[in-house]
């Protein structure tokens, strides 16, 4: 829980059991908007993100939004998820009392541990849809940033974020660290390390903007950022978002080419011929200066399609792969204001 200068931003956690589908329930709840395409995946645990929005009325100052983490089914039976910064529990109930009471034992526990000892804002959804139980807990969770009853939690909290923070994305990035980071966590560590770092210096007045930072880094570094600049707008947008008149370009053509040389260092060879076969195209088209023509526009589509269709070329896992393989180009020094 946190208040910015658009309101107050709360997190509710929803999930159950093996059978409980706590994403499609919390899906099917009027007003739910999915803030994300693609699902987030960790050890062991998937998750869906939706979001709900209430206007400043009915006693509220600010707006409120509500971000609702609805966890699909895990293969361990007693899974609970980290729930150290949750404002608020949705336990999905399997049916299976016994199973469902230690879950939620699980998950008191878990609560009571959070900073400044919130209140534990649970609620159960039995069968049938999520609509009533959500509702009731999304009540009670706004609700208590009014009553005061979650400041102490949302001080210490904040403080320990800052913290942590500051220690992780400005102290030196050594080989070490590089290496020690969890699998599948590892390159979406490195581009926070560097944005953040890039916002430091912006804000401190260093550069003018964080594509300035983001240049002066080394090669490697270089093409990380390009790839996963690409990947995003592929994935957001398609393939045709890569391409555009000076001005209208989501990316530049230079990141566009590095980008695809990365794409063929890291072996992603199905990936990489779809984008090297849309350079072609564009430059046939002349779509980096001309307008948009339709017949280059369908089979980009057809492109996009077929990117998309790729599924063991995994481009966050390639990257951290050919991380791994040099960490010592990707070391950084402590950052100094």
């Amino acid at each position: 829980m946190r208040r910015d200068t658009d309101g107050w931003h709360l997190d509710i956690v929803a999930f159950g059991g093996p059978s409980a589908r706590a994403d499609e329930k919390v899906a099917g709840v009027s007003g739910m908007k999915e803030l994300r395409n693609i699902p987030l995946k960790g050890a062991g645990w998937e998750l869906r993100e939706f979001g709900l929005s209430l206007d400043a009325k009915e006693g509220r100052d600010v707006p409120v939004h509500v971000t609702i983490l609805a966890y699909l089914p895990a293969k361990e039976e007693e899974f609970v998820p980290d729930l150290s910064t949750a404002d608020g529990l949705l336990l999905v109930e399997t049916g299976n009392a016994a199973l469902d009471t230690r879950i939620l034992v699980l998950a008191i526990e878990q609560l009571a541990k959070r900073l400044g000892d919130p209140p534990q804002i649970v609620e159960r959804a039995a069968g049938g849809n999520a609509k009533d139980p959500l509702r009731t807990l999304v009540k009670r969770v706004v609700k208590a940033p009014k009553d005061g009853a979650i400041d102490e939690f949302w001080r210490q909290n904040a403080q320990r974020a800052a913290i942590t923070h500051d220690e992780e994305v400005f102290g030196a990035l050594t080989k070490e660290r590089i290496m020690s980071y969890p699998s599948g966590e590892l390159v979406a560590f490195l581009l926070s390390v560097v944005r953040a770092r890039g916002r430091r210096a912006v804000a401190f007045g260093r550069l003018p903007n964080t594509e300035t930072f983001e240049a002066s880094l080394g090669a490697r570094w270089q093409r990380l950022l390009a790839v996963d600049a690409l990947e995003m707008l592929v994935r957001d947008a398609g393939i045709a978002a890569l391409f555009g008149a000076p001005g209208d370009r989501a990316l530049p053509r230079e990141e566009v080419v590095m980008a695809l040389a990365g794409l063929k260092r890291i072996r992603v060879p199905k990936k990489a011929e779809l984008i090297e076969r849309a350079l072609g195209m564009a430059r046939e088209a002349n779509l980096w200066e001309g307008p948009p023509d339709a017949t280059a526009a369908a089979v980009l589509e057809e492109l996009s399609a077929r990117f998309y269709a790729i599924d063991d070329e995994p481009l966050r896992q390639k990257l951290e792969d050919d991380v791994r393989k040099a960490p010592d180009e990707f070391t950084l020094p402590a950052y100094v204001d």
